[in-house]
């Protein structure tokens, strides 16, 4: 099965599936949406804690490290 050859790809087309099914879901209900999440969070007590984490999580992943 090529699926299972690529395991990262898929986790990253299903995390990014369930993302636009929330967004889908938040906009047709009124619930907050992701980008309002986030820009609630960064005016928050922690400041913009997410995002660094965000930031933090994209270079561990993301880094060559040659």
């Amino acid at each position: 099965m090529v699926l299972s050859s690529r395991p990262a790809e898929v986790a990253w087309v299903v995390a990014l599936a369930l993302l636009l099914l929330y967004e889908g879901w938040a906009l047709q209900t009124g619930q907050m949406t992701l980008s309002r999440f986030v820009w609630t969070v960064q005016r928050g007590q922690y400041g913009p804690l997410l995002p660094f984490l965000v930031g933090l999580l994209c270079g561990h992943f993301f880094w060559s490290g040659n």
